[in-house]
């Protein structure tokens, strides 16, 4: 994994998820994928360095992240690496379910 050492973890995605080591590898891989929609590979390693998680976080993590549909991973190449891209869509479409919270701790919206 590529990126710097820092960025952002949004509240909403970490209610979105239901977790927060889900929510800040959701974050990570939203941030690394960007706006490009291709296909990128991390290794388990890369992930337990750059997020400070251990391996039995990450895989569980990833493991929600698929069945919740925003996280798609398949093997490619050779050898074979694992390959990971977001599902941008059903995240945002269901982002648009989560209530707000302003500043002050109060829910808004939805």
């Amino acid at each position: 994994m590529n990126g710097s050492d820092s960025f952002a973890v949004d509240g909403a995605i970490l209610r979105l998820v239901g977790g927060c080591v889900e929510g800040v590898v959701l974050c990570r891989a939203m941030e690394f994928q960007g706006d490009n929609d291709a296909w990128w590979s991390c290794t388990t390693q890369a992930w337990m360095d750059g997020l400070g998680l251990s391996r039995r976080q990450v895989e569980g993590a990833r493991r929600k992240l698929r069945e919740l549909g925003y996280l798609q991973e398949r093997l490619a190449g050779l050898p074979a690496k694992l390959h990971y891209k977001v599902n941008v869509d059903a995240v945002l479409s269901d982002l648009g379910g989560i209530p707000a919270i302003s500043e002050e701790g109060e829910h808004h919206g939805a």
